[in-house]
């Protein structure tokens, strides 16, 4: 089952043990920050088994124009069982309407066909529509 997380200090060790499953260890170096970002999210759902988080999906949004899924997160145990498409597909429901659903990721292969696989595009790919997408990162050199 999905649902929104109302009481995140209530679920933040199991918030902290699917981090840490995944090995996003730079979120958890700083848990003040964490539950900054948590708690500033517009949304912040998860997936439950048995009464237990399992998996977590957050991100901001205006509710018009722009969809932003910043984390996509299940217990590494249970990857390749559809969790993160069920959450990504619940999110999409949730902001139904909303112009751009936007997410930025690494080039890792398996997260690639993962976007992919949910019929989302890769602005590389684009033809008839380019797009350019500009980031800055604090601490990160782009060249």
């Amino acid at each position: 089952m999905i649902k929104n997380i109302e009481n995140f200090d209530q679920e933040f060790d199991s918030i902290i043990a699917i981090y840490e499953s995944v090995g996003w260890g730079a979120y958890t170096e700083d848990l003040e920050s964490l539950k900054l970002a948590l708690n500033n999210s517009s949304y912040l759902f998860g997936y439950y088994e048995d009464d237990k988080l399992k998996g977590l999906i957050r991100g901001m949004t205006d509710k018009v124009s722009i969809n932003y899924i910043q984390d996509i997160l299940v217990l590494s145990e249970l990857h390749g069982k559809g969790i993160g498409s069920q959450m990504v597909q619940f999110v999409f429901d949730h902001t139904k309407g909303v112009r751009a659903q936007v997410l930025i990721t690494d080039d890792n292969p398996q997260q690639l066909a993962f976007y992919k696989k949910l019929q989302m595009s890769n602005t590389r790919e684009l033809v008839d529509v380019p797009l350019n997408c500009f980031v800055k990162f604090d601490g990160m050199e782009l060249s």
